[in-house]
């Protein structure tokens, strides 16, 4: 509830309390969960490094749950924090060792949102031909799983990517939609 009102600092309080409940009775899911919580946040303040330690600090944990879903996630998060730091090599790779499990698992949503953190990164590399494959492929998932936030997004993303390319029309065209 604190972090959707941004009211980040008793986010933290009380995501730090959960995370002593789990270390209390040993729940390294519950342990992991509470570190991706803490490093999303830390994200949205753009204090990188603390969000990239958290989330290393959640992969052991994440490990030893088995659970593949949050540890891909996981990769996600971290390729976000390398995107927004301009370390665009080191966010491909994690986007791509996210897409591959979210592909193996057949996981729509995490493969969507994958495809748009590709386009969006490819975008700021210059590399507009392959921002554009990435997005389309997105956004034919977003529509077929009816997830309406990652789709405006993506054509958001989209519509700047083709006003950096001086494509003002198809830019207009994405915009609207």
């Amino acid at each position: 509830i604190y972090e959707s009102l941004e009211n980040h600092t008793s986010a933290l309080e009380y995501i730090d309390k959960g995370e002593s409940m789990f270390r209390l009775v040993g729940n390294n899911r519950g342990i992991a969960l509470c570190l991706i919580n803490k490093g999303n946040i830390y994200k949205r303040l753009e204090q990188y490094d603390q969000s990239l330690l958290c989330f290393e600090k959640a992969f052991p944990l994440i490990e030893k749950a088995d659970d593949r879903n949050a540890m891909l996630h996981c990769y996600n998060n971290v390729g976000e924090v390398y995107k927004y730091t301009g370390s665009y090599e080191k966010a491909l790779e994690y986007y791509n060792k996210a897409l591959e499990g979210f592909l193996s698992m057949d996981e729509k949503f995490g493969t969507s949102a994958c495809y748009h953190n590709l386009g969006e990164t490819y975008s700021l590399m210059g590399d507009y031909s392959k921002a554009h494959e990435y997005f389309d492929t997105s956004l034919a998932i977003t529509k077929e799983i009816n997830f309406k936030a990652l789709e405006a997004e993506t054509f958001k993303i989209k519509s700047e990517t083709y006003s950096k390319q001086k494509d003002f029309k198809n830019a207009f065209e994405n915009f609207r939609i």
